[in-house]
């Protein structure tokens, strides 16, 4: 790949582009996809950002081109992509976490198809592909979303009690959102998404916030409720002259609470499966960025 930047980024761009306008099943794709999926840990967050949607949008549309029963082939042509994808969730930074499970719940598990659409492609195409080191990593996000869900429900059902400390319960859910973000994350965080700030406008948005993230915390929330939350917070998340932190802080944890890419009544199988393999507890060691 090229040192420049911006060459880098047309490369990937060009690579997704391309294949997604492919339909014939004689084209060997793996050479680009494997030159795609190279650039996942680029040093620069734009071309890492392009690699990761180019990735999703390619599965999505093999899964479209060749349905669900791949062959042998296929497999070995493109069925290591979530594995590549997953892997970088051992990356400890926040924004390579976030950009892999928004693939996987929004193109991987496209968005567009039912619970049992995803949960089919999930079980047929999905975990068969995936190696150890993509089960470890889908191990780990899944128990992370567990853990923020219990930890953002426990926050909702604690925070109107008497001599609560609510400023020390939002420091605690910021760090666990993200260990490396920037305190400005905790400052939006809690002064801004979860407390509102002292102006009326802010406390009714805060309200409107607090309202998704509550239906997403919910153990027994739908999927169509689910589904309905997380939209409302990017549109909020989007909204015009919104401050870049404070929309990368919605965008983050309606992400982190989202259980859009598990249908709700097969998580804990899934979940039952890989926690089954002894190895799954430990963690890839984070690549160094080429």
């Amino acid at each position: 790949m090229d040192a420049e930047d911006q060459v880098r980024l047309n490369a990937v761009r060009t690579v997704a582009d391309y294949v997604c306008c492919t339909t014939t099943h004689h084209v060997d794709l793996g050479p680009l996809l494997r030159q795609l999926c190279t650039r996942l840990r680029d040093k620069k967050p734009d071309v890492r950002k392009a690699a990761f949607l180019g990735a999703g949008r390619i599965y999505r549309h093999l899964l479209k081109v060749w349905g669900l029963e791949w062959t042998p082939r296929q497999r070995t042509r493109a069925g290591w992509i979530p594995s590549a994808v997953l892997r970088c969730y051992f990356h400890p930074q926040t924004d390579m976490r976030y950009f892999v499970d928004h693939v996987l719940d929004d193109l991987i598990l496209p968005a567009t198809y039912s619970p049992e659409e995803r949960t089919d492609v999930l079980f047929r195409n999905v975990l068969p592909g995936l190696d150890t080191n993509g089960l470890k990593a889908l191990h780990l996000m899944l128990r992370d979303k567990v853990m923020f869900r219990k930890h953002m429900a426990t926050y909702f059902s604690q925070r109107s009690k008497k001599n609560h400390n609510t400023q020390k319960e939002v420091a605690l859910l910021a760090k666990r959102l993200g260990a490396d973000l920037k305190d400005s994350y905790a400052t939006h965080l809690g002064k801004m998404i979860l407390l509102g700030g002292s102006a009326k406008r802010q406390q009714d948005k805060s309200s409107v916030i607090c309202a998704h993230l509550q239906a997403l915390a919910r153990t027994d929330a739908s999927y169509e409720d689910m589904r309905k939350a997380k939209v409302g917070l990017r549109k909020l998340a989007h909204m015009p002259r919104q401050q870049k932190d404070y929309s990368l802080c919605l965008l983050y944890l309606q992400q982190k609470l989202s259980f859009r890419s598990v249908a709700p009544e097969v998580l804990s199988a899934v979940l039952g499966q890989l926690v089954g393999d002894d190895g799954l507890g430990e963690e890839e060691e984070a690549s160094t960025f080429e």
